[in-house]
């Protein structure tokens, strides 16, 4: 399952070639917002839902297989990879930008060069050939996206928030 803008720069292209080249084709559900460089998309066994409440969109990560992130520009933050490691999905992602502090490479899932068609779809034939391997990382992404989570950000934001205040205390007292 793929989340996000249908668009060339978050690899929907390349997904979509991926797709053709896999060994395997199982439904691929598409859910985002198509934009003026969405592709066509008019395969029966590809399912594209747009205006998706991020309820549904939950619900459908817990019926997905595994979760693909193709982007192919740096992302700043994996909120999609997250998302799905929520609720105990494997990620196949491209290895750039935010990715790579969300996804770790062969534990929560598998990492791709960006725009790599031939890639995306070997990983993608791994992991679905392979229960076994997309349920371990899915529970070890589970764990992982709690790092992610309000409750363990935010005390750390804090943190730097307050330890700026004292340098600049610490700053401005020395100059009286």
């Amino acid at each position: 399952m793929f989340v996000g803008a249908l668009g060339r720069h978050k690899g929907i292209d390349v997904l979509l070639e991926a797709r053709r080249r896999m060994r395997n084709r199982p439904p691929l559900v598409l859910i985002g917002t198509p934009g003026p460089d969405t592709p066509p998309i008019a395969a029966p066994e590809i399912v594209v839902a747009r205006n998706v409440p991020s309820a549904q969109v939950i619900a459908s990560w817990m019926r997905a297989s595994a979760a693909v992130v193709p982007s192919v520009i740096r992302e700043g933050m994996g909120q999609v990879a997250v998302e799905a490691m929520l609720v105990g999905r494997a990620v196949v992602a491209s290895d750039l930008g935010g990715l790579r502090d969300v996804v770790e490479h062969n534990v929560t899932g598998l990492m791709v060069p960006p725009g790599d068609p031939g890639a995306l779809a070997g990983a993608l034939d791994s992991l679905l050939d392979d229960p076994e391997t997309r349920q371990r990382m899915g529970e070890a992404g589970r764990l992982r996206a709690r790092q992610f989570e309000a409750a363990a950000v935010v005390p750390r934001v804090v943190e730097v928030f307050e330890d700026v205040l004292r340098r600049r205390a610490g700053t401005h007292a020395g100059r009286r």
